[in-house]
């Protein structure tokens, strides 16, 4: 059987399937500005520290591009704007 042919009659058809770009350990690294063994901790879930999903392919592990950038968003945070407090003097009176 052909590969279209194949792809065709598959379920669903492939080419509908939207297949992001896996990264490897390394181009993580780099993309996250993070050590590779960093990363192998965060696999690992050491420390507490969960990292993004990866996908093991045989023996390699691999990260969707879709995977890093949500993990990401989720690691986010807005900075709040607080009230300024008003300054008190040494005998408690404020300014």
């Amino acid at each position: 059987m052909s590969l279209e042919k194949a792809i065709a009659q598959s379920d669903p058809p492939v080419e509908r399937l939207r297949i992001d770009r896996l990264l490897t350990v390394q181009e993580t690294s780099r993309a996250l500005k993070i050590s590779v063994g960093t990363l192998k901790d965060m696999r690992r879930n050491r420390f507490g520290i969960k990292g993004p999903d990866f996908i093991r392919v045989g023996w390699h592990v691999r990260y969707r591009a879709t995977d890093i950038m949500r993990w990401l968003r989720a690691r986010t945070r807005r900075v709040v704007r607080q009230r300024k407090r008003k300054m008190r003097t040494s005998k408690g009176r404020a300014h």
